[in-house]
C-alpha cells in the first residue's frame, strides 16, 4: 500500500525474491522496484495545481489511458455520465467545472458535475464490510448534491474513467448513499457529511460526489472501518506534481507492469547492490499512442552525491499499434556491495507535460554458479487440437512433424482429457490446476480471482522467474485475469491471425514471434516462464503448401477461399434431419483443419529453436498441449463448446526436459495436472490443497502409476449443463435438466464408444460411476472460489467476433 510523506514523497515496497529460502529452485536475487519495500521519492517539475490548463488536458489524457489515480479525475465527454450527473438536459450541456480551490484546500465542483474518487479495498477485509463515508466540504446556497458509490468490477478493474464509462456502458447503476450533515460548518464554512455504505470485498468501487446545481468544495474524504482495520484516510486535493502510481501500459498489443509519471520528471530508488554484482533491466515507452511530443529518458546511477553512471535516448512515438517498448539494461557490478541510488528521470521539449511507462524495472543479481540454474519453461497450448488428429498420435496425415519428433523424446499421454470444451475455463485450469467447478470461470462474463485461484505464472515469478505471455487474445486475454503473474502479456497471435485479416495483424503477429525469439535468446541471467498460445486451429487457417502436405491439389488448394463462412455450418447442420448432405462441404473443412495444425506445429517448431532446448534438454521444461479439440460433423454437429464428446474433451499432451523421461503413457489424466505438475518438477510446493490435478512426475520416475477418471464440464449451473466422468473404459455424462431430471448416460469407450448408451444394460454401474461423479461435484462447490466479473474493451470483443464468437 502506498502512503503519502508531507514532503510528497511516496513510499513504495521493493521485493528481495529467491535468496535461498524455501523448498524449490534458487534463482538470481531479484529486486522488483515496483513491490512494496523500500522507498521511491518523486521529483517533479511539473505543479499542476498551478497549471490549470496543463492540469485539465492530462487528466483527460489519463482518464482515456492510464485511467488511475489522477485526484479529481471526471469524464466530461461520455453522454450517460452527463446524464447521471445533470439529468437528460446535461448530455447537452458544457463540460462539468471541476477545478483546484482558490486560496483554499480542496477540489472545487461546480454543477452540474460529478468528481469520482477511487475507492480501494480496505486492508484485510473479508466478505461484505459496513464502513461509514466522512465527506468534509464547503457547500454554496441552493446546492443539490449526493453520494454515489459505483461498483465497477472485481479487484483488477480500472478505477479510472474508463472503467467507470464501462461500467455505465454495462447498464450498472451507482448507489445512491444518503449524506447527513454531522454538526454545524467549522470557521472555514466546511460540514462534515456521513454516510454508510456496505462494500463487498472482492469488487472495486468509485465514490461520486455528484453536484446537480449550485457548488462545493471537496476538502477530503474518510472511511471509517471495523476494527481492527483501522481509519484509511481518501486524500483528494491534488498531490504535488506529477506523482506515480504503478499499472499496466499497452503499447503494441503488449501489456507491462509500469510506473508512470509525467515528464519532466523522475523517479529514485535507493538500493543494495549485491555483493556479486547485478544488472539494472526496464523498459520504457509513452503511455498515450496518441502523444505526438518526443521524449527524453535517462537511467542514473548516484552515490554520495554525485553520478556514477548515466544511460539515455530520446524517444519518438511513431503512434500506431505497433509503437514497440524500448529496452534498456545497466551493468551494475562496478558498485558491488554498495548503496546506490536508481534514478530513472524523463524529459520532453513539449510545453505540456508527457506521460511516460517506466515498464519491470527490475534489478536481477548475478549468479555465483554454486547452485543449478533452474530450467525455462515453456508452456506451449494450441488452441482447438484435437489428439486424434495430431500425427504424433498415429494419424495417418503429416499434421504436426515437429511433434512427432518431439514425441520420440517425451513423457506422451494418450489420454489426457480436457476439463471442459472451450477456451476460458479450461486455459484457467491449465494455468492453475484447479478444475472449474471450483475456480468458477465458465461463463464470457467472469474473470480468474487472483486471492483464490494459485496463478502458476505469480509463484513462478515469485522465485524469480521473467514471466512473459505472447498469445491470441480473445478469451486468454488480459479482460479475463491471465496476466496475473505475467510481467509482459502480449495478445498478437503468433500464428498468422487470418481472422484478423488486417495488414497491422500480420505485422503484430511478426512482432509476437520475434518476441518470442528475444524473450529465450541468450544471454540471460535469470530464468524464462513462456506461455505462448495461438488460435490458428482454431481459425482452420490453412497455407496452400500446408493444404498440399495433407492431400488437397494445389490448384484445389490455391482456389480454396479464405474467410469464415464455414462458421454457420454447426447452424445448417442442427437444422436438418439429412446431415449426409453436408459430406462435401465437411470433408472440405477436415482437409483444412488437418491443413491448419501443421500451421500450429510450426509455434512448437520456433519455441524449440529460439530455446534451444532440444540441445539443452536439462535447462528447459517444455509442456505442449491443447485446450480443447474440435467436432467437425461427428454426432451431426459442428465446432465446439456445446458438448463433451471424445473428439472434444481428448487432447494432446507431452512433457519433454528436465526431470522427464521419455514414453507412453495410456492412463487417464486431466490437463488439472498441468500445473502441479511443473511446480513439483521445479521442487516447488505442488499445493495439493489448492488444487484439483496432481503431479504426473511418478510416471516420469517409472514407479507405479494409475489413471483416475477425469471431470469435465460444459455450460454453467443455470444453463445447459452437463458433466461428464471418463475413465480408462467408461465414460459417464449427465446433462442438468430445469426441470430437475436429469439425463444419464453411460458409454463404452472399448465397445462401440459414444455411438451407443449402455446405461440401461449397465443399470448398477452407471449409479455406482454417477455417485462418483456428483461427490466430486459437490466437493468442488464446496470449495468454490468468488470470480470477478469480466469487463471486456470494444477491442476484445472485436477480437472475439473475429474469433466467431459474439454472435456467430
Amino acid at each position: 500500500m502506498q502512503s503519502m510523506t508531507p514532503n510528497g514523497f511516496v513510499f513504495v515496497a521493493l521485493v528481495l525474491v529467491g535468496c535461498g529460502s524455501g523448498a524449490g529452485p534458487e534463482p538470481a536475487s531479484v529486486v522488483r522496484l515496483l513491490d512494496e519495500v523500500g522507498r521511491v521519492e518523486i521529483d517533479s517539475a511539473v505543479d499542476l495545481a498551478d497549471a490549470p490548463a496543463v492540469r485539465e488536458r492530462t487528466q483527460r489524457r489519463f482518464e482515456a489511458i492510464a485511467g488511475d489515480r489522477l485526484d479529481g479525475f471526471f469524464s466530461a465527454a461520455d453522454e450517460r455520465v452527463r446524464r447521471l450527473v445533470g439529468g437528460e438536459a446535461a448530455a447537452e450541456a458544457a463540460p462539468p467545472a471541476v477545478r483546484v480551490a482558490d486560496g483554499a484546500a480542496g477540489i472545487r465542483v461546480d454543477g452540474p458535475a460529478a468528481l469520482w474518487r477511487p475507492l480501494d479495498a480496505p486492508p484485510g477485509a473479508t466478505g461484505r464490510v459496513s464502513h461509514a463515508i466522512a465527506v468534509r466540504l464547503a457547500v454554496d446556497e441552493e446546492t443539490d448534491l449526493r453520494l454515489c458509490v459505483l461498483r465497477v468490477g472485481d479487484g483488477d478493474a480500472d478505477l479510472g474513467a474508463a472503467g467507470l464509462v464501462s461500467s455505465l456502458q454495462h447498464g450498472r447503476a451507482p448507489d445512491t448513499v444518503e449524506l447527513r450533515p454531522d454538526g454545524p460548518a467549522d470557521e472555514g464554512g466546511v460540514v462534515t457529511y456521513r454516510a454508510v455504505h456496505r462494500w463487498l470485498d472482492r469488487y472495486r468501487y468509485v465514490l461520486g460526489l455528484v453536484v446537480r446545481a449550485g457548488g462545493a468544495r471537496l476538502v477530503d474524504v474518510e472511511r471509517s472501518l471495523p476494527t481492527p482495520l483501522g481509519t484509511v484516510l481518501e486524500e483528494t486535493a491534488p498531490r504535488p506534481g506529477g506523482s506515480p502510481w504503478a499499472r499496466r501500459v499497452a503499447r503494441g498489443g503488449d501489456r507491462r507492469e509500469s510506473l508512470v509519471l509525467l515528464a519532466p520528471g523522475a523517479a529514485r530508488w535507493p538500493i543494495e547492490v549485491p555483493a556479486s554484482g547485478a544488472r539494472l533491466g526496464l523498459s520504457v515507452g509513452h503511455v498515450d499512442p496518441a502523444d505526438e511530443a518526443g521524449l527524453a529518458f535517462s537511467v542514473e546511477i548516484r552515490a554520495d552525491g554525485r553520478s556514477l553512471s548515466r544511460t539515455g535516448a530520446s524517444l519518438e512515438n511513431d503512434g500506431g499499434p505497433l509503437s514497440r517498448w524500448t529496452d534498456v539494461s545497466v551493468d551494475l557490478d562496478a558498485w558491488s556491495g554498495r548503496a546506490v541510488e536508481v534514478v530513472l528521470s524523463a524529459s520532453t521539449e513539449s510545453a505540456e507535460p508527457v506521460a511516460v511507462a517506466f515498464a519491470n524495472p527490475i534489478v536481477v543479481a548475478r549468479r555465483d554458479g554454486s547452485t543449478p540454474r533452474p530450467p525455462d519453461v515453456m508452456l506451449v497450448s494450441l488452441d482447438t487440437v484435437r489428439a486424434d488428429r495430431v500425427s504424433a498420435y498415429g494419424y495417418s496425415r503429416d499434421t504436426t512433424p515437429t511433434l512427432a519428433a518431439l514425441a520420440a523424446r517425451s513423457a506422451v499421454f494418450t489420454n489426457a482429457i480436457a476439463p471442459a470444451p472451450w477456451t476460458l475455463p479450461s486455459h484457467v485450469t491449465i494455468l492453475s490446476g484447479q478444475l472449474p467447478d471450483r475456480h468458477g470461470v465458465r461463463h464470457t462474463s467472469q474473470r480468474i480471482d487472483p486471492t483464490t485461484v494459485p496463478m502458476l505464472a505469480r509463484e513462478l515469478r515469485a522465485r524469480g522467474y521473467r514471466t512473459v505471455a505472447v498469445t491470441g487474445g480473445g478469451y486468454v486475454a488480459p479482460d479475463f485475469g491471465f496476466e496475473e503473474g505475467f510481467e509482459e502479456y502480449r495478445t498478437a497471435d503468433p500464428a498468422p491471425p487470418l481472422h484478423l485479416g488486417s495488414d497491422v495483424a500480420m505485422r503484430m503477429s511478426a512482432e509476437s514471434r520475434r518476441r518470442i525469439d528475444e524473450v529465450l535468446a541468450e544471454p540471460r541471467d535469470r530464468p524464462v516462464f513462456l506461455f505462448a498460445h495461438t488460435y490458428v486451429a482454431h481459425e482452420y487457417h490453412a497455407e496452400v503448401d500446408d493444404l498440399v502436405a495433407v492431400g488437397m491439389p494445389r490448384e484445389e488448394a490455391a482456389e480454396l477461399p479464405q474467410d469464415r463462412r464455414w462458421t454457420s455450418l454447426r447452424k445448417r447442420l442442427r437444422s436438418t434431419d439429412d446431415p449426409a448432405r453436408f459430406a462435401d462441404e465437411l470433408a472440405v473443412l477436415s482437409r483444412r483443419y488437418d491443413a491448419a495444425l501443421r500451421s500450429a506445429d510450426r509455434l512448437v517448431e520456433r519455441v524449440l529453436t529460439a530455446s534451444r532446448a532440444l540441445e539443452r534438454p536439462d535447462e528447459a521444461l517444455v509442456v505442449v498441449l491443447s485446450d480443447h479439440g474440435e467436432e467437425i460433423g461427428e454426432h451431426g454437429d459442428f465446432g465446439h463448446a456445446h458438448d463433451l464428446h471424445e473428439e472434444l474433451l481428448r487432447v494432446p499432451l507431452l512433457f519433454f526436459g528436465r526431470g522427464v523421461a521419455a514414453g507412453s503413457h495410456d492412463a487417464v489424466v486431466s490437463l488439472a495436472d498441468v500445473a502441479p505438475t511443473v511446480r513439483d518438477l521445479l521442487g516447488l510446493d505442488p499445493l495439493a490443497e489448492l488444487t484439483d490435478g496432481r503431479s504426473l512426475r511418478p510416471a516420469f520416475d517409472g514407479g507405479p502409476f494409475a489413471g483416475e477418471p477425469a471431470l469435465a464440464v460444459s455450460g454453467t449451473p443455470s444453463r445447459q449443463e452437463k458433466h461428464a466422468l471418463r475413465g480408462e473404459r467408461w465414460k459417464l455424462k449427465v446433462e442438468r435438466r430445469p426441470e430437475g431430471t436429469d439425463r444419464i448416460a453411460l458409454f463404452d469407450l472399448e465397445g462401440v464408444g459414444e455411438a451407443a448408451d449402455v446405461s440401461k444394460s449397465e443399470a448398477d454401474r452407471t449409479k455406482q460411476i454417477a455417485r462418483r461423479l456428483e461427490s466430486r461435484v459437490a466437493a468442488l462447490r464446496r470449495l468454490a472460489s468468488t470470480t470477478g466479473t469480466a469487463e471486456i474493451s470494444p477491442e476484445r470483443e472485436e477480437e472475439l467476433r473475429a474469433l466467431g464468437y459474439l454472435g456467430n
